[in-house]
């Protein structure tokens, strides 16, 4: 396993690697909070490609094992979408994936949201010093909770 490295998903190869990914992660997600309404769940390959968000991903033993996308928003850095392969769950990839974004930020807040009933997703995100903001309801049978880590947390 080396670091996070940038994915250039307008690679046909590289988006099939970041679909196949997340499809597995957000179906977990999906049975943790008992709805399918997860965007990237349903994305195709083209979609990823002409996404506008920054990937950055980690390989272990050459396959793509996890994955993070974000944008910058109102001088914020929003992370999109954080998904690790299940079969390599609980092996810090996730945090690896966020501290680097966290470094990306600087001095910049980082936002995310998550389903509500994701208690992984949240114990990680409380462990790398976030703080629910809100929580919404998207879609009916959907709660997303919003979280974020000012730039005085970014240090």
């Amino acid at each position: 396993m080396i670091g996070p490295v940038s994915l250039d998903v307008a690679d046909p190869e590289v988006a099939a690697q970041v679909v196949a990914v997340q499809r597995l992660a957000y179906r977990f997600e999906a049975d943790l909070i008992g709805s399918e309404a997860i965007p990237p769940l349903h994305e195709s390959e083209a979609d990823v490609a002409a996404s506008r968000e920054d990937f950055r991903g980690v390989y272990v033993h050459g396959r793509l094992a996890a994955l993070l996308s974000s944008e910058w928003d109102d001088g914020a850095l929003t992370i999109c979408r954080l998904a690790v392969h299940p079969d390599l769950s609980r092996r810090g990839l996730g945090s690896l994936l966020v501290h680097e974004a966290l470094a990306r930020a600087g001095e910049a807040g980082v936002r995310v949201s998550t389903g509500s009933a994701n208690a992984p997703a949240l114990a990680l995100y409380a462990r790398l010093g976030f703080r629910q903001t809100g929580e919404r309801e998207p879609v009916p049978g959907l709660r997303i909770t919003e979280l974020e880590r000012g730039a005085e947390r970014a240090a």
